[in-house]
């Protein structure tokens, strides 16, 4: 967990950058915020951006209210939280669901050539090409599927 002086630091400077961006000097931040029922000057406004004053939950708000940001823009995200992680394990998902569809499919076939020569439409020689090709093609993209989605998450 962050320590709460580098997260006062981190949120004190968003504060600050999106102050300068909307043209507000200290004290015209210190007097809007008095508008919103917040009591401070421009000396607090200064030890607020420098992460020197914490901030309650309450103040934060009417300061993300103000600046005309959500709450979370002004708040760090923590360091181990992976922004990609939803999307990752939603790709994840979808690989097993692939995957699983196409054992189906090779499962089907494999019936369907089973039934097909049991009833003397086909040959088993006809069918044990179209079976291993089918075989050998799921699990290459198995493969590929793999090292594709190691390295996206940094393994090997």
């Amino acid at each position: 967990m962050q320590r709460e002086e580098d997260v006062s630091k981190k949120v004190g400077s968003l504060i600050a950058a999106r102050r300068s961006a909307l043209g507000l000097s200290q004290r015209a931040f210190a007097e809007s915020l008095a508008g919103q029922g917040m009591t401070v000057d421009a000396s607090a406004v200064s030890r607020i951006e420098s992460g020197a004053r914490v901030l309650r939950v309450t103040e934060l708000l009417a300061i993300a209210t103000l600046l005309d940001v959500r709450l979370g823009d002004l708040v760090p995200q923590s360091p181990s939280e992976d922004p990609l992680r939803h999307q990752k394990i939603g790709l994840l998902s979808a690989r097993a669901n692939l995957l699983e569809g196409l054992r189906s499919f090779l499962d089907a076939r494999v019936e369907l050539a089973i039934s097909a020569s049991m009833l003397g439409l086909t040959d088993d020689a006809d069918v044990a090409p179209l079976l291993a090709d089918d075989l050998e093609a799921m699990v290459e993209h198995a493969r590929a599927e793999q090292t594709n989605l190691g390295d996206s998450d940094g393994e090997s």
